[in-house]
């Protein structure tokens, strides 16, 4: 089931949608499950050249009964909830250049306790530049740093991550 809406209102828009599933098993009742999904947005745009993204997702559904690179497997009930916070912001636009900024936020928990070593915190920040050279190529660069931990409750696992983005977008005739 899914419901939403999407209303542009003047440079702005808002939007959101909520999903609903819910699985049956046959012989196993302990493990029937309603499912669901939300995400909400704002794209922002102020009169100048100056604009972005804000959302949030929230999404909560079995998770698997096994991870492939580890020998844990679970025979019962677990859930997987995931949250997820953005915000972007460029300046450009009309221009053939643009410059972009954003942040990201991702957490991942789990409901049973043997899978706590493998709930995530997650952070990540970018900085871009995207260039225009027509109406149906833009090229884009960016770094983009993710700094993270797992079983953020217990002796956290930390790690760092250094990528650079590499786009291309050709919208052909």
């Amino acid at each position: 089931l899914l419901a939403g809406f999407d209303q542009p209102i003047s440079r702005q828009r808002f939007y959101g949608n909520g999903t609903v599933s819910y699985s049956r098993y046959k012989t196993r009742d302990d493990l029937n499950n309603t499912a669901y999904g939300l995400k909400a947005g704002w794209d922002w745009a102020t009169v100048g050249h100056l604009f972005g993204t804000l959302s949030a997702n929230l999404n909560r559904q079995l998770a698997p009964n096994s991870v492939s690179d580890t020998t844990l497997l679970l025979n019962e009930k677990n859930l997987a909830t995931t949250r997820q916070y953005a915000a972007t912001a460029a300046v450009g636009g009309v221009t053939k250049l643009t410059f972009e900024a954003g942040l990201t936020h991702r957490e991942l928990d789990y409901s049973n306790v043997l899978w706590a070593g493998l709930e995530n915190r997650q952070d990540s920040g970018s900085l871009g530049l995207k260039y225009r050279p027509s109406d149906l190529l833009t090229l884009g660069a960016g770094a983009r740093e993710t700094r993270g931990k797992y079983n953020p409750s217990g002796a956290a696992d930390e790690y760092r991550r250094h990528d650079l983005d590499l786009t291309a977008l050709w919208s052909p005739t």
